[in-house]
């Protein structure tokens, strides 16, 4: 009995991710995930972070070899996370363990914790390849891209004079989705920046979606966008594969 609760609590977390309501029913007060950063998100912060920024339409999840152990009032559920696009193919693996709590009457989750599995890392640093030699082709010294080995995200450091929200105004005017570095950040301003997504498209779509990204930052350019003042304490950074990851890794991708 307590098995199939805890299984259905994960599928509502999986289908409700991005929903504040269902958050709020099953993380408890005290929740808490680690995040590669070094940083340890509370049930607040998670929330915020699920709620306001979405994944891209198309992209769907499902658990593998979940399973469930049980100690008393405390349940361990392990599993595997995978995401796949719109068109049906597998693009995301995330290996994961929540731990829940029964108090007052009902499971609580207290603790989750993530991580992207490492067998796709040859085809993800492919993709890097692809991507980070299309940008020093077309972009020079516009977009800089961090020298990483692999990873489905990275982060391209805009040049001079260029504003990371103009510019994701201008891509995605192309279909094409990044989402401004300083987004992420409450306090102390970091340098204009992109959140680059590359799990979900293969190489011929990578370069299409640095052509349009290119267009749209050289239109920026030349309109002359200034940075605005804006507020920030970091609550994600960017690691050398992943950025601020939450119940499974979120990315974004060129459409």
């Amino acid at each position: 009995m307590e098995r199939q609760v805890l299984i259905a609590l994960e599928n509502s977390w999986l289908r409700g991710e991005h929903e504040a309501a269902t958050l709020e029913r099953i993380l408890a007060d005290d929740f808490v995930h680690p995040i590669p950063t070094g940083d340890f998100l509370t049930k607040t912060q998670n929330i915020h972070y699920s709620t306001k920024y979405l994944p891209l339409a198309g992209l769907k999840q499902r658990f593998d070899n979940l399973t469930i152990r049980l100690y008393d009032d405390i349940g361990i559920v392990t599993g595997i996370v995978i995401t796949s696009d719109r068109h049906g193919k597998d693009v995301h693996r995330t290996i994961f363990t929540d731990v829940f709590v029964y108090r007052d009457g009902r499971w609580q989750a207290i603790r989750h914790f993530g991580r992207h599995i490492r067998r796709m890392r040859e085809l993800y640093a492919g993709r890097l390849s692809v991507f980070r030699d299309s940008v020093q082709r077309r972009l020079g010294q516009l977009l800089t891209i961090p020298e990483t080995e692999a990873g489905v995200n990275t982060v391209g450091w805009l040049g001079k004079r260029l504003n990371g929200e103009a510019v994701a105004r201008e891509a995605a005017a192309r279909n094409v989705e990044v989402i401004p570095i300083n987004r992420f950040v409450l306090k102390k301003r970091r340098p204009e920046g992109l959140l680059l997504g590359l799990g979900a498209v293969d190489n011929r779509e990578l370069i299409r979606g640095v052509r349009d990204l290119a267009d749209a930052i050289e239109t920026c350019g030349r309109i002359g966008h200034r940075t605005l003042p804006m507020f920030s304490c970091i609550i994600a950074r960017n690691t050398a594969s992943e950025f601020c990851v939450l119940r499974v890794p979120f990315y974004t991708t060129f459409l």
